[in-house]
């Protein structure tokens, strides 16, 4: 007679047993659901340059340069083999690829940490498809390697006591976990925890050395990438400037922006709670109900691991978003919204393993009903965003970036001043990873505010900037400081609107402005080699409710008709006019929000 298979495994509450492997339903569910997440997120993954940091990130790793502080070691070097190993589509596909592997990765711990059962299948669906990490999933940003962190992190935690190599695991992992993103550092208590418990054990000792130093190696591994590169964020060449790249000076330590900028933890937390309440009211739901009806079993089941794990969400969620110094206004929506992160998958480990533990034992319907409420919302916020996360025949930007170059003339030396990461680290990736244009020179006011970059603009440009000044001043006039000294030697391609037109002479453009010495204004009739249509813009389908860098962009292309229409009709022109404002009309739905706000 064949004796039955058993596993013992960690009890799942306080009462010690044990509990059969796995029925073969299980794996082959288990497949089936992440062969399906990983065909919807790979569908939609872009093939070219999107918005924010992105552009930075991937041209750092295709070029061996330094990215914006903390610098990322750890990411830029996985991205750069990932792009030089992977044979096929583009750099920025292969980035973005290699982003929803950690993503599907560490929905799978979380699935193995959930004990595979049914409320398993429903809070990954519910995280896999939540807005932000849906987005953040197909984007090649740093968020995601940061989640499979995490998620290692909380899975070894609720099991240090499992495995030997369990406790020594986590703590290498989260020391190496520094060499990517510092927010690990509000996992601490959970780790602290565990190596309290098993500070006698010289494994844990070994591990922590062990992890530090391989955090510490690839930090000064960034000396290795092109430090002195235009392209490459400050001038990491030293083990001073290292450090200082580390603690992100630059933008200030323990600030998330580099501005005077004030932000509200109140307004935060707002925002944080609006982004889980439209995304995760399933698990929110569930997990409430379950508590109530099985209160008693509550009290008795959370426990310390449960309690540190908690203490590292609030901390996060205080401190972090205390001391982040920038209002959510415009693009700066973005910018905080992405370290929500950080709390929605903390909340689907803590909260999902509780509810398993509690359903330990209750009628077997309990888990199911449980997952067919979280399966149903996790479907709304598929629905809802699957257009919306689409990127895969997203080539806004791309043609965007192409058409501010194409502006600029190739028989002069142009320099393009221009704002917001999306536009700046857009250019730089067109010409450095597209060949759009390498000879314009690029630069911002944002950027020029650091005397690394200052001295790289002079050195690659020849033109003249006095820094001291600027840095005394504690501001930048973009007329006085670069235009008018370096009216003889170059020409200027910017988005701001300068109108000094008794000073220099003004070419109005389809994207931006033209300036050169001279006085006056004038307005270039150019057709830009990829216009703005109706359907490439009605094809984004974002919600109006809120910010988006793609309505962003098409306020410059407004602005042209507008300016255009007001022009020619001065001229007595009024059918050209009237075919602007026309022109006008149609792209205006897409982008109204944006214009309610400028207004």
């Amino acid at each position: 007679m064949r004796r039955k298979s058993l596993v013992v495994r960690e009890p799942l509450s306080h009462n010690s047993g044990v509990e059969y492997e796995n029925r073969p339903w299980t794996k082959i569910a288990g497949a089936v659901f992440f062969i399906a997440i990983c065909v919807l997120y790979f569908v939609r993954l872009p093939t070219t340059v999107q918005f924010g940091d992105t552009a930075e990130l991937v041209m750092a790793a295709v070029h061996r340069l330094v990215a914006h502080p903390p610098g990322y070691p750890l990411w830029v070097w996985l991205q750069e083999l990932v792009i030089e190993v992977i044979p096929f589509s583009t750099e920025y596909w292969r980035a973005a690829f290699m982003n929803s592997v950690f993503a599907i990765a560490a929905y799978v711990l979380l699935w193995i940490h959930l004990r595979k059962g049914p409320v398993a299948f429903g809070i990954v669906a519910a995280l896999a498809f939540s807005r932000v990490m849906w987005r953040y999933s197909l984007l090649p940003d740093v968020f995601s390697l940061n989640v499979l962190f995490m998620a290692i992190i909380f899975t070894l935690h609720f099991r240090a006591h499992r495995r030997e190599w369990h406790a020594p695991a986590l703590v290498f992992v989260f020391c190496l976990a520094f060499s990517h993103h510092l927010t690990i550092v509000f996992l601490t208590p959970m780790v602290w925890h565990v190596m309290w418990l098993e500070r006698r054990r010289k494994a844990i000792w070994i591990a922590l050395g062990a992890g530090s130093f391989a955090s510490a190696l690839l930090y000064l591994s960034l000396q290795l990438r092109n430090p002195e590169h235009l392209f490459s964020w400050g001038e990491v060449s030293s083990f001073e400037a290292v450090v200082n790249h580390f603690l992100r000076r630059d933008y200030g330590t323990f600030q998330l922006v580099g501005t005077n900028e004030e932000g509200s933890l109140l307004v935060n937390f707002g925002a944080l709670g609006r982004t889980l309440a439209e995304n995760f009211w399933g698990l929110g739901l569930v997990f409430a109900v379950i508590v109530i009806a099985l209160r008693k079993k509550a009290k008795k089941t959370f426990d310390a691991r449960d309690g540190f794990a908690a203490l590292s969400l609030v901390l996060y969620a205080i401190v972090f978003l205390g001391l982040s110094n920038t209002p959510l206004d415009g693009y700066r929506i973005e910018v905080i919204e992405r370290f929500f992160l950080f709390v929605e998958v903390g909340l689907c480990f803590l909260l999902g393993w509780f509810m398993v533990r509690l359903l330990e034992g209750e009628k077997p319907i309990m888990p199911w009903v449980a997952s067919g409420v979280l399966i149903v919302a996790a479907s709304v916020s598929f629905v809802r965003y699957q257009a919306y996360n689409d990127y895969s025949s997203n080539h806004l930007i791309d043609e965007y970036l192409r058409n501010f170059f194409a502006e600029a003339p190739t028989n002069k030396k142009i320099v393009l001043i221009t704002a917001t990461d999306t536009r700046y680290f857009g250019a730089r990736y067109a010409q450095a990873v597209l060949g759009v244009r390498p000879d314009v020179i690029v630069t911002s006011p944002k950027a020029l505010i650091f005397q690394w970059a200052a001295k790289k603009f002079v050195r690659e440009s020849g033109l003249r900037f006095d820094w001291d000044r600027v840095s005394r001043l504690n501001h930048i006039d973009l007329t006085g400081d670069l235009v008018m000294p370096n009216l003889d030697a170059a020409h200027f391609l910017t988005l701001y609107p300068l109108t000094e037109q008794t000073k220099y002479k003004i070419t109005l453009l389809p994207i931006g402005r033209w300036i050169e010495k001279g006085t006056g204004s004038g307005l270039m009739e150019a057709t830009v080699p990829f216009p703005l249509t109706e359907e490439k813009v009605a094809a984004i389908d974002f919600p109006f409710d809120r910010y988006d860098v793609y309505r962003d962009l098409t306020m410059d292309y407004l602005n042209y008709q507008l300016s255009y229409a007001k022009i020619v009709a001065e001229h007595g022109q009024l059918e050209r006019a009237l075919q602007a404002i026309t022109s006008f009309r149609r792209i205006l739905p897409y982008s109204l929000p944006v214009c309610v706000r400028a207004a």
